[in-house]
C-alpha cells in the first residue's frame, strides 16, 4: 500500500468517527433533555414534555 493511499484511507476514517461522534452525542443530548422534561411533567410542573427549551445546537449549550 502506497503512503498516500494509506494517509487517504486514515483521512476517511477520521471524518468517519468525527461524524459519527457528532451525531450520538447530539441524540444523546436529545435524549437527556427530553428525559429532564418528562421528569419535569410527571411531577406537574410544565404542561407537556414537549415543552423543552433547546438553546443553540452548535455548541450544545443553553
Amino acid at each position: 500500500m502506497l503512503k498516500s493511499e494509506r494517509i487517504k484511507e486514515t483521512s476517511a476514517y477520521v471524518f468517519i468517527v468525527l461524524i459519527t461522534f457528532i451525531v450520538l452525542q447530539s441524540t444523546v443530548v436529545v435524549m437527556h433533555e427530553f428525559t429532564h422534561s418528562t421528569a419535569a411533567w410527571f411531577f406537574g410542573d410544565i404542561t407537556s414534555p414537549r415543552d423543552i427549551i433547546w438553546g443553540n445546537f452548535f455548541t450544545m449549550t443553553g
